[in-house]
């Protein structure tokens, strides 16, 4: 198991880096907003679009772990290549090669995460809460690195990283799944009303955090909010999902999958309620505090779900066409439409719309429960 740990932990560390600090990296190289827009849609684009094609491949060759090493090692070739001086056409040409290999590699592992823990009866949320802490663990250092140097240290802390997570791959679990029967995998599971429920309610639940991940720091600076204030903020909700996440198994024994799923949903309308309503200092930290559910407890119980309502054989696709859809269409869109809508609304009717579309999730998740 501690090698599972040190893979969650060294695969979102790799996020900890990129997420807060590639744009930056990118602007201090002189790219303008527009360029930078453009490059930043390129790896949410292809976590929509490419990681089902790998996952349908490793369901038909049964060669997960096979699959998982070629992406990991392309994704640190075309990583370390970023580094490179390029003008606009071949920094994107670079990142959509590693976008392309990066955003398959995590997906094509953790089914045969899931697989070890569901041998072993341990928990995956205690798992997962490693991936939380290596993100805020490279967030910290990342930053201080660059305050000791300058931007051009993200692409080698990056290497290094995606070094680990090849290294960290070798010597995972091979966890194959049996090869695909000739039916069409992919549109079976498309037909099963349980796994379209499962979807589309992810997808509307990450939908509603669009504002919150695209402008919720914009925002709050905007009203005069300090730097280390948005910063606590965002640390609190981290802080409660790896709290949630240690107590989730415990929480899904004692409700079920269903409850934790819709209390989630509730939970994330009163989050975005309460941050569209007011600029109270004391109710923001409260509602940071539900990150805890809307992301930590729904994500746990979300996957563990799809886990089991899929078929073995087709299991690498179920669980990567849900975080195809859910978070990449459902944050994707998110941010797409609030970039539109942000300056005309204004991010209070924003975060309500936020809400009013985690009740919509809500309804869609609970509509089998009245049948």
């Amino acid at each position: 198991m501690r090698v599972l740990r040190a893979f969650y932990f060294s695969v979102f560390a790799a996020l900890g880096v990129l997420l807060p600090y590639f744009n930056l990296f990118l602007a201090r190289r002189g790219f303008s907003a527009v360029e930078i827009g453009l490059l930043a849609a390129i790896i949410p684009v292809c976590k929509t679009i490419i990681p089902p094609f790998w996952a349908r491949a490793a369901d038909r060759r049964a060669n997960r772990k096979g699959l998982a090493l070629v992406a990991a090692a392309g994704a640190l070739a075309a990583g370390a290549a970023l580094a490179v001086p390029a003008g606009f056409a071949g920094m994107a040409a670079v990142l959509l090669v590693f976008a392309a290999f990066w955003t398959a590699h995590h997906p094509l592992v953790e089914v045969t995460v899931l697989e070890s823990l569901d041998r072993s009866g341990s928990d995956y949320g205690r798992m997962r809460l490693w991936g939380s802490i290596g993100f805020i663990v490279l967030v910290v250092a990342t930053g201080m690195a660059i305050d000791l140097r300058s931007t051009e240290v993200v692409i080698p802390i990056l290497t290094a990283i995606l070094l680990s997570n090849l290294l960290l791959t070798f010597v995972t679990p091979r966890g194959d799944a049996p090869p695909q029967d000739g039916g069409d995998g992919l549109r079976s599971l498309l037909a099963d009303p349980a796994y379209r429920r499962i979807v589309i309610a992810g997808l509307l639940m990450q939908l509603s955090h669009g504002t919150y991940y695209g402008f919720f720091t914009i925002y709050l600076d905007g009203v005069g909010f300090s730097k280390s204030v948005v910063g606590l903020l965002w640390g609190t909700g981290v802080a409660a999902e790896i709290l949630v996440m240690i107590a989730s198994g415990w929480m899904i024994d004692r409700l079920g999958v269903r409850a934790v799923l819709g209390a989630s949903l509730v939970l994330a309308a009163a989050r975005w309620a309460l941050t569209a309503s007011t600029l109270s200092m004391p109710v923001l930290f409260l509602a940071q505090t539900l990150h805890a559910f809307s992301f930590g407890a729904f994500h746990v119980a979300s996957i563990l779900h799809v886990y089991r309502i899929v078929p073995e054989r087709v299991r690498t696709t179920g669980q990567v066409v849900y975080g195809s859809l859910s978070f990449g269409v459902g944050i994707g869109v998110g941010q797409a439409v609030n970039g539109f809508l942000y300056e005309s609304a204004g991010a209070p009717m924003l975060f309500a719309l936020s809400a009013g579309t985690a009740l919509v999730g809500l309804a869609v998740w609970i509509r089998p429960a009245r049948s």
